[in-house]
């Protein structure tokens, strides 16, 4: 666990006092230069907490002792070293002024940390006063990295006064800036300043120097509005004497600190009124680079305060706008007037000569080649073709007749291989996407039959052995798209070709993968052998992977193969029911449980992998659809006629009722009919008391044709489902033994037609699987109050379990979610039942553990905090959530008494996970790099 600055101090103060003073040339500038960016670390941190006061063993108030010891050895640097040792310490403090004015409060500048500060002003102020003009600018310099204490001495802000009307400019400009660090801070110093430079830039006994450097010093005022208006006038009265290209800069920083949204609507319309007109009169100027920066200024300015939420809502930001257009309207037509001006014509001549070269820069040579057009061509149609909105008879004659189109250039020897293979897989796609729309036998076969194109091209750029990265993108679309037959081959030939023994590894992965789904394609409901085969494939390939991980980078690929491997595994006991007859029910639900888990594992592996792709999620969602649907089917297709051939009782109504729940949550637009039909299975099941409402999910959907299949396959199971329903009730009325072995049939078809539909869906990998990286994660850190590991530890039977946590996110910087993470949260679980060596935490544990956190963030209601009684059979569990406030190293630090006191003697295991919360409100679950501590409870005897 890395330390905090604070805990750091003390060391950082000894060595900088040690490096201070060596005899060693230039040890102390490096000393000062280590001490900056250690002090800005400092300065980017929050507030220490008191979590973490413990977790680091600190006494309170030891930080600011230690800081306020650096604090005064830097300005004893400062008064006693020399002007390299002077420059370097002003450098330092104004890197963390500047680093610190993008947050909240003052940090390790603020007065409350530095209880020494007068002192510290005292030994600067001798340099100001025994030093030259170099020394003095460079104490005011500092003086205003120091405003947020210094502001507040009388003899700081005379000096800074009066030093801005000596005549050596460096000191001037100085003082400048250190009176507009404190009028930040002072509104009545703000004021006197602001008078002195209106002195200044009025006067005529002054240097331009002067008076421009005052010009520049107004526009980074930070002032209230009225001081901006006044700074406008004085603008206006002295823009005849001096550079107008000056001024108009200086006026867009000043006006553009005026516009935020801390200032009032009528405030806000006010100045940009009077700014406009201001634009208006430098137009006029005969100065064509003058005028060109007004326009740029006005642009600027507009887009800010037309941009504001109240000016876009209100009446007067339309009229303000209308303004601005008529404005911009006037002077472009102006412009196209024609100018008789030889300058002005020159002028033209030249941007025209610029535009054309512009022209000549962009221009892709490259794309005059036609392989390289059709290339180009191909990526286009693949994106549109990835975009269904509905799915009508024009959508099949437009993939029909690109399909025709693919064909011509597959055949065409015009082209070269790399086209081809190109084409070949795009042909592949389209026969897909007309295979999941018919579903009939003709396109399956076509779309294996542009697999066999595809490994024919594939074949021959083989025998070419020269662009082997090439070949392996190949491969991937190959596999992105469901061509098998074509990305086995190609993944069998690269092995050969690799050297290296951890790319050896993955080819090695990629090929078996590639080799269990080829042999399951096309699927056949009598190939029960293939798809146990295909699945013990895929767990030795997992396994692979895992021998060969270092640094969790194959963390999504072993679970994507672990799931995909459980899913044909559940498929294969889902035929073999279809033949079964007596413990029918009782099987279905055993299966459908086992689906419906899986269908849940994929939701969170979408929300565990922040950052995928949107084929990757496409892909995923298609998948947990697929999983919930043939759960729905497996659980509902035999329990119509439960009342006649099933021990089913009261207990597994929830598990029903979750049927229903997951399916529906997952159907983003669905008929009337299927709605009404859902509703209507559920009726049986409304006891259950938190089944159907409440159960949060956070899924991430597009529209595409796997989807728009299964939606239609979903309305078709749920309405052969209802009609079995009602079929069963008739049956029970009439007592029809013949009637309920017939709806038992039925039952069984509608399960074999459900598996063989949803798996002749042809099988396409997301392309997140070729992502090979660490996924974000977590890691949490437990000790006790006295600051000692909590792993392995023990405590009395009766007593709680004191936590001191620390909290790290981990693998942020190679892709995290949209915008800054500030919070994060964590769920700790402990079970009253002993636990024994097991290390990891299963499946299972963080499916639960996941749920219940997503509850706790949404702020639901059925949230159990502390001890209670859960389980099958009532066992004791304490639940605990925590919130950590993330500081600039994505740590965060935070206290927790857990509640086993009720516990027996024993070893447990405290099972975590952590979850947080984007900037556009998406949750997303953190991978735990490590298992929760184990703590024993002992007798008190």
């Amino acid at each position: 666990m890395e330390k905090s600055p604070a805990a750091c101090a003390m060391d950082w103060s000894i060595h900088l006092e040690k490096s201070l003073r060596s005899k060693t040339p230039g040890k102390s500038i490096e000393a000062l230069e280590e001490i900056g960016k250690q002090l800005n670390w400092w300065n980017s941190e929050s507030e220490l907490s008191s979590a973490e006061y413990r977790m680091f063993g600190l006494i309170p108030g030891e930080d600011k002792l230690f800081l306020n010891s650096i604090f005064l050895r830097l300005a004893d640097a400062f008064r006693l070293g020399n002007k390299h040792f002077k420059i370097a310490v002003v450098k330092l403090f104004l890197r963390i002024k500047k680093k610190r004015r993008k947050r909240d409060g003052e940090g390790i500048l603020s007065k409350g940390k530095l209880e020494n500060h007068l002192e510290l002003l005292s030994r600067v102020k001798e340099v100001f006063d025994k030093g030259d003009a170099e020394e003095r600018a460079l104490t005011l310099l500092l003086f205003g990295a120091w405003a947020s204490f210094s502001k507040d001495c009388a003899d700081i802000r005379y000096t800074v006064l009066s030093s801005l009307v000596t005549g050596d400019i460096r000191e001037v400009k100085a003082a400048m800036f250190a009176a507009g660090c404190l009028s930040e801070l002072s509104d009545d110093f703000a004021n006197v300043y602001l008078e002195i430079l209106t002195t200044m830039v009025l006067s005529l006994e002054i240097s331009s120097d002067v008076k421009l450097a005052g010009a520049r010093a107004l526009a980074k005022l930070w002032c209230p509005i009225s001081v901006a208006d006044k700074a406008y006038k004085i603008y206006a009265l002295s823009c005849v004497d001096l550079d107008r290209q000056v001024y108009v800069a200086s006026l867009e920083d000043t006006s553009c600190r005026q516009v935020d949204a801390s200032n009032s609507y009528s405030e806000v319309s006010e100045l940009f009124l009077k700014l406009l007109s201001a634009a208006k009169n430098v137009l006029k100027s005969s100065i064509l680079s003058t005028r060109v920066l007004a326009v740029n200024v006005l642009a600027d300015i507009s887009g800010k305060v037309l941009g504001r939420v109240d000016m876009v809502s209100g009446e007067a930001g339309r009229t303000l706008a209308s303004q601005v257009i008529s404005f911009v309207l006037d002077h472009i037509l102006d412009l196209v007037k024609p100018k008789t001006d030889v300058h002005q014509a020159d002028f033209d001549v030249e941007v025209k000569y610029k535009l054309m070269k512009m022209l000549e820069a962009v221009k892709d040579t490259e794309i005059s080649d036609p392989s390289n057009l059709m290339l180009y061509f191909s990526k286009v149609i693949v994106t549109c073709l990835q975009r269904p909105e509905e799915t009508d008879v024009g959508t099949s004659q437009v993939l029909n007749a690109l399909k025709l189109r693919s064909e011509n250039v597959c055949n065409c020897s015009y082209f070269g291989s790399h086209v081809s293979m190109a084409y070949f897989l795009l042909l592949h796609l389209l026969c897909t996407f007309i295979c999941m729309r018919h579903a009939t036998e003709e396109s399956i076969s076509l779309s294996n039959q542009s697999d066999k194109f595809s490994l024919d091209c594939a074949k021959k750029i083989i025998l070419g052995r020269n662009n082997y990265w090439y070949l392996y993108k190949t491969g991937e679309k190959a596999a992105c798209q469901g061509a098998w037959s074509t990305c086995a081959f190609i993944f069998e030939e690269l092995i050969t070709a690799v050297e290296s023994d951890s790319c050896l590894c993955w080819l090695k992965s990629l090929a078996r993968f590639s080799a269990a789904e080829k042999q399951i394609q096309p699927f056949r409901l009598t190939d029960i052998e293939n798809l146990s085969r295909a699945s013990n494939t895929l767990l030795s390939t997992k396994r692979i992977l895992i021998e060969s991980d270092t640094g969790n980078k194959f963390s999504f690929q072993t679970r994507f193969l672990t799931l995909r491997a459980n899913t044909l595994k559940t498929v294969v006991d889902m035929i073999k029911l279809i033949n079964t007859r007596h413990p029918l029910v009782d099987s279905s639900m055993e299966v459908s449980f086992r689906m419906m888990k899986l269908a849940r594992e994929f939701d969170l592996l979408l929300t565990s992998f922040i950052g995928m792709d949107r084929q990757s999620v496409t892909s995923v969602s298609a998948l947990a659809l697929s999983c919930s649907l043939m759960a729905f089917t497996a659980g509902f297709a035999f329990l119509a006629q439960n009342e006649r051939i099933s021990k089913f009782g009261k207990a597994e109504e929830p598990f029903f009722a979750l049927l229903i729940e997951d399916l529906f949550g997952r159907l983003t637009d669905i008929d009337c009919k299927t709605r009404k039909n859902l509703l209507s299975l559920l009726k049986p099941f409304r006891s259950c008391k938190g089944c159907f409402s409440g159960r949060l999910q956070n899924r991430i959907t597009y529209t595409s044709y796997e989807a728009v299949v299964l939606h239609k396959l979903t309305e078709y199971s749920v309405g052969e489902i209802f009609c079995l329903r009602n079929e069963a009730k008739n049956c029970a009325q009439q007592d029809d033994g013949d009637a309920i072995s017939r709806i038992l049939t039925n039952g069984s078809q509608l399960l074999s037609n459900i598996i063989s539909k949803l798996m002749s869906i042809p099988f396409r990998t997301p392309r997140h699987f070729f992502r090979v990286r660490p996924a974000v994660s977590s890691e949490i850190i437990a000790m006790n109050e006295d600051g000692q590991m909590i792993d392995g530890s023990s405590i009395l039977s009766g007593s709680h379990l004191s936590l001191n946590l620390s909290f790290q996110l981990k693998s942020m910087s190679v892709g995290g979610p949209p915008g800054p993470l500030n919070k994060a949260y964590c769920i700790l679980n402990c079970e009253g039942q002993a636990e024994s060596s097991r290390q990891d935490q299963d499946i299972g544990d963080l499916l639960d553990l996941n749920e219940k956190l997503l509850r706790y963030v949404a702020g639901s209601a059925q949230t159990h905090h502390g001890l209670h009684c859960a389980g099958p059979n009532d066992h004791l569990m304490v639940n605990e959530y925590l919130c950590f406030e993330l500081n600039g190293r994505r740590q965060g630090f935070s206290t927790c008494l857990l509640d086993v006191s009720c516990f027996p003697v024993g070893s447990y295991r405290i099972k975590w996970l952590s979850g947080c919360v984007d900037s556009v409100g998406s949750y997303w679950s953190l991978l735990p790099v490590n298992s929760g501590p184990l703590f024993t409870i002992l007798d008190r005897m």
